[in-house]
């Protein structure tokens, strides 16, 4: 064989093994994801090509980016969902799923990656008919769970779990531990990696602060209100603005300030006055 000719053998051959790579990478492969624990598990799968929806996922299942995520309500749940390329990432939130591609079993744990058995699973349940904001501060960083609405908050060291009703639940993750817990209406329950979590290990200030006072101010324009209380009268979280043990002098709305304040206070409110504007304020008195 000459030169010529083992040159055009060695590209034929090239061309052969790059089209059974791309081949590959296209070709769509079935994703099966079964719960193992007899709660809620959220299962996120991360890969190097597409994703799409199979047979039998439900609204709360998502897919785009790379990525899937599988809310498996109980211990019958699963998903199907298929992709193109590998995986690169599994985590889930209570257990490790079954999980199985093209009907072969893989081990999870082979695709977990540094630092995801730090992050534990924080979810918040009302037990009250009625609106009831719960304040969680913990000793690392807080990012929003899959059933966190906009009106909560995650930061570093505070999550804000914003129950609108007795059905309402949040969900949360967390690095290190909880320090503090309180609540504007009623001792919630609260859930780590589905632990119920015992809130008498934290000093309660709702019991010294039964009331909530709520200041919602227009978008637009800023709103000067002032509250003084016969007890006394905390923020529950962020400025106070110009306020003292018995007064909250604040403002609301506008692009300066924060729309929405919310307080906890003891005995009653003695006066409550707004400088000229529009603010929504939702009073919830409590006997001491």
């Amino acid at each position: 064989m000459n030169r010529r000719t083992l040159t055009k053998g060695l590209l034929a051959l090239s061309g052969v093994a790059f089209s059974e790579t791309a081949g590959a990478q296209q070709r769509w492969r079935t994703l099966r994801i079964e719960n193992t624990v007899d709660r809620r598990n959220v299962v996120e799968v991360w890969v190097t090509g597409d994703v799409r929806r199979g047979d039998g996922t439900e609204d709360e299942d998502r897919v785009g980016d790379g990525r899937v995520r599988s809310v498996l309500t109980d211990r019958s749940a699963a998903d199907t969902f298929e992709f193109t390329g590998r995986i690169r990432r599994i985590r889930w939130s209570e257990a490790e799923p079954r999980v199985l591609v093209d009907g072969d079993r893989i081990d999870p744990e082979e695709y977990r990656a540094d630092g995801d058995d730090d992050w534990q699973v924080m979810r918040v349940f009302n037990t009250v008919d009625r609106r009831n904001v719960v304040d969680v501060r913990v000793t690392g960083d807080v990012r929003k769970g899959d059933e966190a609405e906009r009106e909560d908050i995650a930061r570093r060291g505070f999550a804000r779990s914003v129950l609108s009703d007795r059905s309402a639940v949040d969900s949360f993750e967390f690095t290190g531990r909880i320090t503090d817990v309180s609540w504007s209406e009623r001792r919630p329950e609260i859930t780590v990696d589905g632990r119920t979590v015992d809130l008498d290990r934290f000093d309660d200030d709702d019991r010294d602060l039964p009331s909530y006072l709520r200041l919602t101010g227009p978008r637009n324009d800023s709103v000067r209100v002032y509250v003084r209380v016969t007890g006394r009268i905390d923020a529950l979280a962020g400025d106070e603005g110009d306020s003292s043990p018995r007064v909250a002098d604040v403002r609301v709305g506008g692009r300066s300030y924060p729309r929405v304040r919310e307080f906890r206070y003891s005995g009653r409110i003695f006066q409550l006055a707004t400088a000229e504007g529009d603010v929504a304020i939702d009073i919830q008195q409590r006997d001491d």
